[in-house]
């Protein structure tokens, strides 16, 4: 039985030389059904392993800070182990797709490429839910990004910002949790925080705790039948309201019209 699924394709896309087709996260025990995809997939391990097929039939193990790479053409065939693997995918389309990787030296098959930036899936996730060209623009410079942390080594992130960004992992669910709460457990200014976390992570710390909130929220509504306040509530939103406010803001989309569309089928 497959554990758990979450999917975004491109509304509207702008169909460019390059441009961001699907985007998803998976845990899955079960075998994937075999395809053939004419565009370029990436599917980075966050836990867990499984095995991937090659062009010639070679079997290759993904593991944990490992990405495999599909070029354009391949034929997809993907063994999950018997615990199940947790990973998330991209897809990129286009005439130019598959040479980016290959300008990017990202080669088919496995790369290593160190801890899965979950924020910056995340942030295409948001983004490819708009129409708009600007918000299909951000996806696609979000997902070059995702590009570039499989080819580079992982910049030096100051210990300051590493901590802020595990106190936010961990106690996203407390509603009272914000940047002055997170200077005063620091023992820092809130400006300097917010300006050293940004240009080590790319994103705000405040903006980054709105993303690790959404994106829970996304999971529990996908996969469990939990009420929208109790959803809410273990999020760390205020009120059920404000969660659907928010929601609607950044997914256009009300969380039950995200629940209707992704979530269980029995899920009302």
């Amino acid at each position: 039985m497959n554990i758990f699924k979450q999917l975004t394709t491109a509304t509207g896309v702008h169909k460019t030389g390059i441009f961001i087709r699907s985007i998803g996260h998976y845990f899955i025990k079960d075998p994937e059904p075999d395809k053939y995809a004419d565009f370029a997939e990436i599917f980075w391990c966050r836990s867990g392993s499984a095995v991937f097929y090659d062009h010639e039939g070679n079997v290759h193990t993904l593991k944990k800070d490992m990405v495999w790479y599909y070029p354009p053409g391949s034929r997809h065939k993907i063994r999950p182990d018997k615990n199940g693997i947790n990973y998330r995918w991209l897809t990129i389309e286009g005439e130019d797709a598959e040479l980016l990787f290959k300008t990017l030296q990202i080669t088919p098959g496995l790369n290593p490429a160190g801890k899965c930036p979950d924020e910056l899936f995340a942030s295409v996730e948001l983004h490819l839910h708009d129409p708009d060209m600007h918000h299909q623009m951000r996806a696609l410079a979000s997902g070059f990004e995702i590009l570039t942390k499989i080819v580079t080594p992982e910049h030096h992130i100051p210990k300051i910002a590493e901590q802020a960004k595990e106190i936010i992992q961990t106690n996203y669910s407390q509603s009272d949790l914000n940047v002055e709460m997170l200077a005063e457990q620091l023992h820092i200014h809130r400006v300097s925080l917010s300006r050293i976390f940004t240009n080590a992570l790319g994103i705000s710390p405040v903006k980054y705790l709105s993303q690790t909130r959404m994106h829970a929220a996304m999971e529990l509504l996908s996969s469990t039948e939990l009420t929208i306040k109790e959803i809410a509530l273990q999020c760390g939103f205020t009120s059920d309201g404000y969660f659907v406010k928010m929601f609607r803001e950044q997914m256009k989309q009300t969380p039950r019209e995200f629940r209707l569309l992704y979530g269980k089928k029995d899920l009302v």
